[in-house]
């Protein structure tokens, strides 16, 4: 277990642990011989927790201008395609026809 942050009173630590559980995570409250309270979680979620409690400021992951454009329009090439083959298939069908009945 990790310790995160510690609290002067046990319900201040109480309030901050029912926080990290309503968001998903598991928090423990440990006193310590001073007196002192402090939330403790598993070492995997301590990151996490930090940033649900408010503690490290949240990185932002911009994303690139390409996945902003493929993530935009994900539907733009098969539309293209199929109507490119609505066009081309009838008028290639025709002049198949045309030539094949002696024109």
């Amino acid at each position: 277990m990790t310790i995160i942050e510690q609290y002067p009173t046990a319900q201040a630590a109480q309030g901050q642990a029912a926080l990290l559980g309503e968001r998903g995570g598991g928090a423990t409250v440990e006193a310590d011989d001073r007196g002192a309270y402090a939330i403790a979680v598993l070492a995997d979620d301590a990151e996490r927790a930090r940033e649900v409690l408010g503690l490290v400021e949240t990185e932002r992951q911009d994303p690139t201008e390409g996945e902003l454009v493929g993530a935009a329009r994900p539907w733009l090439v098969p539309v293209l395609l199929v109507g490119m083959a609505m066009c081309l298939i009838p008028i290639a069908a025709f002049f198949i026809t045309f030539k094949l009945s002696g024109g």
